[in-house]
């Protein structure tokens, strides 16, 4: 028996050393990061006492219908703009397909008129080319 508490107390002085060893040591920080996290949170119930209070000013049930009224009007709003965006679009795309013509009516008629000989031309030059292999 006295062999046996011999032992455990051997384990005890052990298990003894290791709790008081570095491992269990507090860091040294310790004290510092507990004081600044009161006064942490001191400040952020200080902070949260006034967002309640302002919270509470606000406004009344009557000031909520007339947010989501202006929140409608928005959405409403938000949809206009998305149809002029899509109109602006497609006429870019237009005014692209036009590309290198002038803006008067005048000018823009004369350049088509030239692309048009332009055009015969070509195709002239395309049918003399084609019957030169045919023969």
């Amino acid at each position: 028996m006295h062999a046996y508490l011999n032992d455990e107390l051997l384990v005890a002085q052990d298990s003894l050393k290791q709790v008081q060893g570095p491992d269990f040591q507090s860091s040294s920080t310790l004290q510092r990061q507990s004081s600044e996290w009161a006064r942490n949170s001191k400040q952020l119930r200080a902070k949260l006492e006034e967002y309640r209070e302002r919270l509470a000013g606000l406004g009344s049930p009557a000031d909520s219908n007339l947010s989501q009224l202006s929140v409608a009007r928005l959405v409403e709003q938000e949809i206009a703009v998305a149809q002029v965006r899509a109109t602006v679009e497609d006429l870019r795309a237009e005014m692209g397909a036009r590309g290198g013509l002038p803006t008067d009516a005048n000018g823009a008629r004369k350049r088509v008129r030239e692309a048009a000989t332009e055009l015969e031309h070509l195709r002239s030059r395309r049918d003399r080319l084609f019957e030169g292999l045919v023969e």
